[in-house]
C-alpha cells in the first residue's frame, strides 16, 4: 500500500498510534458534519490534502488499515515465539523432573528432608 511519507510511521506501528487515533476521531467528526449538514465532502481543484474531507478520509481509513494489519502481523509473531518459549520451557521442566526422579528414587528414603536436600545437591555437583 502507498502511503504518504506522513502516514509511514503510524502503518509500522511507530510510537506515533495517537496521531492516528487522534486522525480517526477527526474521521468520524467529518462524516457526522457531512452527515448533519447535507452535504458531500469537501473537495478542491486543486486538492488541499490538509483540507479536503475525502483526502483526509481515505488517508485515515488507509493508515488505521494499514497499521492494523501491521500490528496483526507483530502479534502472530510473537504468539509463534511464545509458543516456542513455552515448548522449551516445558521440554527443560520434564527434564529436570526426570533428573529429581532419579536422584530421588537413589536416596534413602528414610532420610530427613534436611538431609535428602544435601544428598540431591551433592549429586548434581558429581554430574
Amino acid at each position: 500500500m502507498n502511503l504518504p511519507k506522513k502516514w509511514e510511521a503510524i502503518a509500522r506501528g511507530g510510537g506515533v498510534m495517537s496521531e492516528l487515533i487522534e486522525r480517526l476521531r477527526d474521521v468520524m467528526t467529518r462524516i457526522g458534519n457531512m452527515c448533519a449538514e447535507g452535504r458531500p465532502p469537501k473537495m478542491s481543484i486543486p486538492a488541499r490534502p490538509d483540507y479536503d474531507d475525502d483526502i483526509i478520509i481515505c488517508e485515515s481509513v488507509k493508515a488505521g488499515i494499514a497499521a492494523l494489519e501491521a500490528q496483526a502481523k507483530r502479534i502472530a509473531e510473537l504468539e509463534a515465539r511464545l509458543a516456542q518459549v513455552e515448548g522449551d520451557a516445558a521440554k527443560q521442566f520434564a527434564a529436570g523432573m526426570e533428573r529429581a526422579a532419579g536422584i530421588c528414587d537413589n536416596a534413602d528414603k528414610s532420610m530427613h528432608p534436611a538431609d535428602l536436600a544435601d544428598f540431591i545437591r551433592a549429586a548434581k555437583e558429581q554430574k
